[in-house]
């Protein structure tokens, strides 16, 4: 052992943690302990110096510091006194007043927090002193938590004072912390972690503050760590130690059942988990309670909520549990978490709970007339959870928040105190009320809320029917309804809707008839609905498009006696035993003078699908429908000038405020027939011929419409004046594109959330560019309550659950009476004892200025292997990837296994070839490649196409010797082949005008796939150039196609193609025996004949009106002499460069290079180094005036589709934990839709059945780098083998086996690798890639 250290040992599991947390966040201040204090009287500070020096000597923990490089696990060393260094700082602060003293103080602990401790050199605490009068002095005191916990502090002071005033003979032995690990190691850890893994069972998310962000931001302007100080008074206090006292309860197990319901009340569980601080000193130890040294641990305490118990008996209750968690206190955390079931690097708790309880006295310094007397003024540190609240007990409970400023701001930290304090003093008040009658709101707070509802809206005492007549009688003659060249002006909608309504009555219907409507779009709907009104009945839409058994249970169960039905139609209702009328049978139009509905009449049944698989019918009256229009006028300012679509099918609820806004104003309606709904280029020309200004739509299908209006070529000079989206949550990238096209002020664009259970709206919100997408605030009448799952109103800024009440609220399920009993319920908090309120299962939060913001639903949760999960959450992230246009993903069980799916749309333009690609790919089979820069082409044969794709895009054969591509480029590739060479020119400059000379039809079939999928605007010559017009036979080897041409002769190529194997076999380390060498070369020579055009290049350009060719590539075997002698004298100078392969036999190469020399050109003569042992020769001609290099065009990203996922990938990869990253990737054209717009998720599951375009399979690791650290990760970790895409915390990685890796990067890899770059780079690939960056930066860091 050195001589500068005194002792080495392990790290108990709390340093360990500790030390992982300060590696992490180095320079946060965490883990950092400042206590400042005065000390009054005559101070000698030489003899208080001594003091502490003396103390320091005396404990080991305070001369300790840590080290782990190159080590298997983290060690802490002690260091002999002298060399324990303590840094002193001095400072003289009399003559500022009290205010100026406090301001200096904050900036030193402020500053001094900035500091941190060098962790392997001790001592690892400071002092500062600063003089404040002649009697006075202020101690600063700062510590690390790492080396000493909260109950060391009054001992460690009181023994400062014992040596100050020489009364060390006082002081008892007190046992090193040395002695507490040896205990702790040979403590059996087996039935504490058995308790703790029955305790966590199923819990995989930490609870959270409602107000915590889920990503960290910047930090506030005070630093990264600050903290908030309230009291309770002391009435309250002093009945929260009473009630404690009465229900035998510690105060502790009071304010942790506190804490508990308000993590329930912002979460919205009622099972929470946080954290909460205890000793750690066993008292199997003897002497534990007086030593020196870091003990505190940290444990989870796990509460069930039970709403109907008392809150006194829940409380008895969570005493005993912790009770018997107490027994297994001694349990480091880290093994705790290890026997929890959350995902790898996830913590247990996001809050923590401490009581500061231990013994800090003031008579530590006795004040003698010869020495100081101490007063403790203050204290804090700050962990590395978001939120740690302390409970100091005194005569008033004081409250201490420590927050992380990235996580919290300070009003919400605020708003968490005062919350806790409504809590606790409603819980002081009535111990035996139950758990759902507490609040976190005061009652001036609940009745603020209650104020801010809108207030009551009087409804019109008319029904639909009596304002489509209002109507009827004032405007006859106006275009009602439209259905493609067929119209309908009122008055005669009036008069068909007449004689319909005389064959109802005729049939039974009168008032409260259930008629069902199974029509498809088209005037005769229309006519039917209102017939039904007429008739005194109400409406069920049935879709002709719905599946026979569905259209048939829908009958059964609503018992509708009467169906509606078109001659076309009638067939789709084979089990209906009711009347069925077809609404196209000819019959008399007369003057309805039957019996109309009343206002609390039903007007419509509409079916939704139900949770448990089973569909149920929402009864909606007129009252309900009238209140909407009424609730809505202000704002939408409907009337009979206005044009509206009906997008949606009738048996979607969006349908009726289509059909009845547009028909109770006056206005005309268009129908848009289901083909053109699913058509969003045809449907825009719709919307322009039909001059339509109001238009209702589900974000998925608008996302659809604004693609095609981007892509329309005449523009789109629109009559909009209202865009409202319903049916689903509105994400802002939805109306993104056409903002940035149309601006926001005409038409209006507006967000409107509603359920088919209060009436198709609830709340609205006008759209600005501003990228907020809420959902709004409520319509005029309807009260928006969010209750917390007790029936509380929840405080702003907290998640709950949307209940509804006011006009719209329906009259609940037909036939469902248990149902309606559960969802609509008596609502407390409005005046009439009989209203009732709509409980949604939607999740939102009020903002502070009463704008309702969407969260999703309860329900909308999958679990993957054990893990909960949101799939909106994954589809977000997949879809901020740029080349994606849309995203869905799905839970899918897969051989037994759940499984993410991921559904991805590649977006234009950016993977326009991808999107080609699989156009192309799903009409017949192709073999494809991806060529090095990741496009993915069409091939004959693999093995020729990488070789050359290494020839022209790694090698850049055809941009050596000088030649250059120039914007605007004319390039003739004569030999074309699959058209390589011209993805190349349209890579390296812009605007290139390419002719592909290819006389061979197999290479042509695939050269035009190619060019067609990367959008490259070639010329496709089908014919071969020579010296004069010809049709000749040309050999064509398909597994050697370069070669082929009209020269072509096995036993010339035998030696090259010969060469070119030999050298592709040894790159790989293969060597064949010339028998099979002679077998393989007798398959690659197999030869078929083709006859094929030849014509002369002048002619070509003669045709196409050539002045110039910046490039003429010739790649023809052994023809190039035929080609050149094609072009006449006059032609040569308009030819600037040219690149010709050359077969050297008999001279060739002379030839050619002696006929370029004549015509003016420089030539540069090199070999491709793939070919050395052939004949082949590259020959570079250009002219003097030869064009410069253009600017290249901007390299597509996305040109492949292995490319894009891999990238995608990649990005998500970077946006989501592990646990929520997709395992199967699949491109689709588009995410397919149901009738009603909506996301068809049965049709996304039949996909799921197909071959994906992607698999998180094992790859090996690949490069130095790659493979060192799979070694370290198979070591560290104990797994058989790791894979390029593996992530470290999935294959059972933790923080502290983290820092092990760390360290073992640092011996083999000779780099200093920050922790944090796990976390943020977890996948061996990205780690490695970390790695390399590191060494180009720091080549070499010891």
């Amino acid at each position: 052992m050195s001589a500068d250290v005194e002792d080495i040992y392990p790290l108990s599991p709390l340093q360990q943690g500790l030390l992982f947390h300060v590696l992490y966040e180095p320079d946060t201040g965490v883990y950092l302990e400042q206590l400042w204090m005065t000390l009054t009287g005559p101070l000698d500070e030489a003899r208080l110096r001594a003091a502490w020096d003396r103390v320091i000597e005396r404990h080991p923990a305070l001369r300790t510091g840590f080290v782990w490089d190159g080590l298997d696990e983290p060690m802490q060393i002690v260091v002999p006194a002298a060399s324990a260094h303590t840094e002193w700082q001095h400072g003289d602060w009399r003559g500022l007043d009290a205010t100026e003293r406090e301001r200096r103080l904050q900036a030193f602990l402020a500053e001094d927090r900035t500091h941190a401790f060098p962790l392997a050199e001790p001592s690892l605490m400071r002092l500062a002193l600063f003089r404040t009068g002649e009697r006075e002095h202020l101690l600063v005191w700062t510590i690390h938590h790492l080396v000493v916990d909260g109950w060391s502090l009054p001992l460690i002071l009181g023994e400062v004072g014992a040596y100050y005033e020489h009364r060390e003979a006082t002081l008892a032995r007190r046992r090193p912390y040395r002695d507490y690990i040896a205990w702790q190691r040979a403590a059996d850890t087996t039935e504490g972690e058995s308790f703790w893994r029955t305790e966590l069972a199923g819990f995989t998310r930490p609870t959270r503050i409602g107000y915590q962000r889920e990503t960290p931001g910047q930090p506030a302007a005070e630093g990264i760590h600050a903290d908030l100080r309230v009291e309770l008074d002391e009435e309250t206090s002093a009945a929260l130690r009473t009630m404690a006292r009465t229900e035998q309860l510690t105060l502790n197990s009071v304010v942790q059942g506190a804490w508990a319901y308000l993590l329930s009340v912002h979460s919205g569980k009622t099972d929470v988990v946080f954290g909460a601080t205890v000793s750690g000193r066993p008292t199997e130890l003897a002497g534990a309670d007086e030593m020196v040294g870091a003990f505190i641990n940290s444990l989870p305490v796990r509460v069930s909520l039970q709403p109907d118990r008392s809150v006194a008996d829940w409380l008895r209750d969570l005493q005993a549990r912790q009770a018997k968690a107490r027994q297994y206190e001694h349990l480091p955390l880290v093994r705790i978490q290890a026997c929890a079931e959350l995902p790898p690097g996830t913590p247990l708790f996001d809050t923590l709970l401490g009581f500061e309880n231990y013994p800090l006295r003031e008579n530590l310094f006795r004040g003698t007339d010869s020495g100081p007397a101490l007063r403790l003024l203050g204290g804090t540190f700050h962990t590395h959870y978001p939120l740690t609240v302390l409970f100091i007990p005194d005569e008033k409970l004081g409250i201490h928040a420590l927050y992380d400023t990235r996580r919290l701001d300070r009003d919400s930290v605020q708003h968490v105190l005062n919350q806790l304090r409504t809590l606790l003093r409603n819980m002081a008040q009535r111990p035996r009320r139950s758990l759902r009658e507490l609040s976190l709101l005061t009652d001036s707070e609940r009745a603020a809320l209650t104020r801010r509802q809108p207030a009551d809206l009087p409804v019109p005492e008319v029904t639909l029917l009596d304002m489509v007549e209002a109507q009827i009688r004032e405007r006859p003659e106006v275009v009602a309804v439209v259905a493609g060249t067929e119209q309908l002006r009122y008055a005669e909608l009036d008069a068909r809707a007449n004689a319909l309504a005389h064959r109802l009555r005729a049939a039974g219907c009168t008032r409260q008839t259930l008629v069902a409507v199974c029509l498809p779009r088209g005037i005769d709907l229309i006519v039917a609905l209102l017939a039904v009104f007429k008739a005194g009945g109400a409406y069920l839409p049935l879709d002709p498009d719905n599946p026979s058994e569905r259209l048939a249970f829908l009958l059964r169960d609503s018992a509708a006696p009467i169906a509606l039905v078109h001659s076309d139609t009638a067939g789709l209702l084979p089990a209906f035993t009711g009347t069925t009328l077809a609404v196209d049978a000819p019959s008399e139009e007369e003057l309805w003078t039957g019996s109309v509905p009343t206002p609390d009449d039903l007007a419509y049944v509409i079916y939704t699908s139900g949770s448990t698989g089973t569909p149920k019918g929402v009864r909606v009256h007129h009252r309900n429908v009238v209140a909407l229009f009424a609730a809505t006028a202000s704002w939408t300012s409907f009337d009979h000038r206005d044009t509206w679509t009906l997008f949606h099918s009738p048996a979607f609820d969006f349908s009726v405020w289509e059909i009845w806004g547009a028909l109770v104003h006056g206005a005309k309606l268009v129908i848009v027939p289901f083909d053109v709904s699913r058509n969003p280029p045809r449907f825009a020309e719709l919307l322009l011929e039909q001059r339509v200004t109001v238009l209702n739509q589900t974000p998925s299908a608008f996302r659809h419409l604004v693609r095609a209006i981007d892509k329309a070529q005449d523009g789109f000079a629109h009559r909009l004046r209202l865009v409202i989206f319903g049916g689903e949550a509105l994400a802002p990238a939805d109306i993104a594109p056409w903002f940035a096209r149309f601006g926001h002020e005409r038409p209006r664009l507006v967000n409107m959330y509603g359920i088919t259970e209060t009436t198709v709206h609830v709340t609205h919100h006008v759209l600005t560019d501003d990228g907020d997408t809420p959902l709004g605030q409520p319509i005029t009448g309807t009260r928006v309550h969010l209750l917390d799952r007790y029936g509380n109103p929840v405080p702003d800024g907290i998640v709950g659950e949307i209940h509804v009440s006011g006009p719209g609220v329906s009259a609940g399920y037909l036939h469902r009476p248990e149902l309606t009993a559960e969802r609509f319920r008596l609502d407390p908090f409005a005046e009439n004892r009989d209203a009732r309120m709509y409980r949604s299962g939607d999740l939102a939060r009020y903002r502070a200025g009463g704008t309702l913001e969407f969260h999703g639903r309860l329900d909308e949760q999958v679990q993957i292997r054990g893990f909960r999960v949101e799939l909106g959450e994954i589809e977000a992230a997949l879809s901020k990837h740029p080349a994606i246009g849309e995203a869905a993903v799905l839970a899918h069980t897969v051989d037994g296994e759940p499984h993410l799916l991921a559904f991805l749309v590649p977006s234009e333009p950016e993977a326009s070839p991808v999107r080609r690609l699989r156009a192309l790919t799903e009409r017949e089979e192709h073999t494809t490649l991806d060529l090095p820069d990741g496009s993915t082409v069409f091939a004959v044969n693999r093995s020729e196409t990488e070789f050359m794709a290494r020839e022209i895009f790694t090698d850049a054969v055809y941009l050596q010797g000088g030649i250059t591509l120039p914007d605007d480029a004319c390039v003739l590739d004569v030999g074309a082949n699959i058209g390589l060479f011209d993805l190349f020119v349209a890579q390296h400059c812009a605007r290139p005008r390419i002719f592909a000379c290819e006389p061979m039809p197999p290479l042509r079939e695939v050269l035009a796939r190619n060019l067609e999928v990367h959008g490259i605007p070639a010329t496709m010559l089908p014919y071969g150039l020579g010296a004069a017009e010809d049709t000749v036979t040309f050999g064509y080897y398909p597994y050697a196609t370069v070669l082929s041409g009209q020269f072509a002769d096995p036993a010339d190529e035998r030696d090259v193609v010969r060469a070119f194997l030999v050298q592709q076999l040894e790159s790989q380390g293969v060597h064949l025996a010339d028998d099979v060498l002679d077998e393989l070369l007798a398959e690659r020579l197999t030869t078929e004949s083709h006859r094929c055009r030849i014509r002369p290049l002048s002619d070509v350009i003669a045709e196409h009106g050539l002045t110039r060719i910046d490039l003429l590539k010739i790649d023809v075997e052994k023809s190039e002499l035929d080609v050149l002698a094609g072009i006449r004298e006059e032609d040569y100078p308009k030819i600037a460069q040219m690149v010709i392969e050359v077969h050297d036999v008999n001279g060739r190469l002379a030839q050619v290079t002696a006929l370029l020399h004549r015509h003016g050109y420089r030539t540069t003569v090199l070999r491709d180094p793939q070919l050395t042992t052939t004949g082949l020769y590259n020959v570079y001609a250009r002219r003097p005036d030869a064009p410069a290099a253009g600017s290249s065009a901007p390299p597509a990203r996305w040109r492949g589709a292995n490319r894009l996922l891999a990238d995608v990938r990649t990005f998500a990869a970077e946006q989501l934990p592990y646990y929520m990253l997709p395992t199967r990737w699949t491109l689709v054209d588009r995410i397919p839709l149901t009738r009603n717009g909506k996301r068809d998720v049965a049709a996304l599951s039949e996909l799921a059945g197909q071959r994906p375009s992607a698999q998180a399979d094992y790859a090996a690791p690949i490069g130095t780098t790659e493979i060192a650290l799979a070694e370290i990760w198979v070591e560290v970790l104990g797994v058989a083998r790791v894979g390029r895409a593996d992530n470290f915390f999935a294959l059972g990685g933790h923080s502290l086996l983290a820092t092990q890796v760390v360290g073992r990067i640092r011996e083999t890899c000779e780099i200093s690798l920050p922790l944090h770059q796990i976390f943020s780079k977890p996948t061996l690939t990205e780690l490695a890639e970390a790695i390399e960056q590191l060494r180009e930066v720091f080549p070499r860091s010891g």
